[in-house]
C-alpha cells in the first residue's frame, strides 16, 4: 500500500512539474527585452523617433531588463503601442498574457491583446493600468477563431503624459494545456 501511495505521489509531482514546465514556454520573442540592437528591443515594432522604445536597466525583481517608452511628443487622444504578432494554428486555444508594468504617472500604460482573422480585428482585451511601482498585468483569453494574436504594450499619448515614462517587463504569452 505504501508503495502505491509513494508511486502516486511521485506521478503527481512529475505531472505538475511537466504542466508548469510546459506553461513556462512563452510564445513571445524577446519578452524579457534581453536582445537589443543599439538599445532598441528586437522582435518588437511600432516605436518611433518621437516616442522611442529602449531597453532599460530599470526592472522588477523577476527579470534583468525592461522596455522603456518616454512620451516626447503628444499624439492627441490616442494610444501609442509597441507590438508583436503571434500566428495561431489552433482555434479556441486558452492563453494567458502576463507581464509587469510601471510608469512615472499612474495609469499611463497597459497591455492589450487584439485577436485577428486575416486583416479583420475580432476582439480587444485589456489589462489593468500601470502604477508608479512595479505591478503585475494579466489577460486570460481564448483565441476563438483568430489566426493571429497581436500583443500590444500600450501607452497614453495625451498632453498630460508628455515627458512621462512607461516600462514593460517580463512579458510572457503562454498557451494553457
Amino acid at each position: 500500500m505504501k508503495k502505491i501511495i509513494r508511486a502516486l505521489a511521485v506521478f503527481a509531482s512529475v505531472s505538475l512539474f511537466c504542466v508548469f514546465a510546459e506553461d513556462a514556454i512563452s510564445l513571445l520573442s524577446n519578452g524579457s527585452f534581453e536582445a537589443e540592437d543599439g538599445g532598441v528591443p528586437m522582435a518588437w515594432k511600432g516605436y518611433s523617433a518621437d516616442n522611442p522604445a529602449k531597453v532599460d536597466s530599470e526592472h522588477p525583481e523577476s527579470c534583468a531588463k525592461s522596455m522603456k517608452v518616454v512620451l516626447k511628443k503628444a499624439g492627441g487622444e490616442g494610444y501609442g503601442s509597441i507590438t508583436q504578432d503571434i500566428p495561431i494554428t489552433k482555434e479556441n486555444s486558452k492563453m494567458i498574457l502576463s507581464g509587469e508594468l510601471k510608469s512615472t504617472k499612474k495609469g499611463m500604460c497597459f497591455l492589450q491583446i487584439k485577436l485577428k482573422k486575416g486583416k479583420q480585428e475580432l476582439k480587444r482585451l485589456t489589462s489593468g493600468e500601470s502604477d508608479v511601482q512595479w505591478g503585475n498585468a494579466k489577460i486570460e483569453f481564448s483565441t476563438e477563431t483568430a489566426d493571429k494574436v497581436s500583443v500590444l504594450c500600450r501607452f497614453k499619448q495625451t498632453d498630460e503624459f508628455l515627458n512621462e515614462s512607461a516600462w514593460f517587463a517580463n512579458l510572457k504569452l503562454i498557451e494553457q494545456k
